[in-house]
């Protein structure tokens, strides 16, 4: 299977709405299922889509971008996003990949064209955070170069989620 990327910019570069909302829920069903198991917050994926819509301004020109991943006939299978978090840094956030894509090294590609973009707009400091449970997101961002640090100062996840999570660095 072939896959393009497509970046989006503002919300009319997003093709279908619906979709990429739908995507968005399967992520977070996955997420909070993810955070109990492991003794995080216990929340609602519909609590999670509250401010879905209203927040993803932070995901997009001039803050952000958010890549999108679709396959041979277009479909949305899936997507990463990218947020500035000060003049010359930005954090990584809300990467998914639909199941049924998974194994094709999306994620890889997700993770590299948002520090492609990074590059793009000037920064020099690439932050991200994943719990610790995600082996395959650590391999992915180790593997690229990243290294483990504490608490960065702009994380976006509440002081109360360190124990779960791993707060990670790379200087471009």
């Amino acid at each position: 299977m072939t896959y393009t990327f497509k970046t989006a910019r503002t919300l009319d570069d997003i093709p279908d709405h619906q979709d990429f909302e739908a995507l968005r829920r399967e992520w977070f069903v996955l997420a909070t299922t993810e955070l109990a198991s492991i003794g995080g917050p216990k929340r609602t994926p519909d609590e999670m889509m509250v401010d879905f819509w209203p927040g993803m301004q932070e995901f997009l020109a001039p803050n952000g971008c958010t890549i999108l991943a679709l396959d041979e006939s277009g479909a949305l299978v899936g997507t990463g996003s990218l947020r500035k978090i000060g003049p010359d840094a930005c954090d990584l956030k809300r990467m998914f990949v639909r199941p049924a894509a998974r194994g094709a090294r999306l994620g890889l590609e997700l993770v590299q064209r948002r520090i492609d973009e990074a590059r793009d707009m000037g920064l020099q400091t690439v932050f991200s955070n994943t719990i610790h449970i995600n082996h395959r997101m650590l391999q992915i961002y180790e593997g690229l170069g990243f290294r483990r640090i504490p608490r960065f100062p702009e994380c976006h996840e509440p002081p109360k989620m360190d124990h779960l999570l791993i707060y990670l660095r790379l200087d471009l």
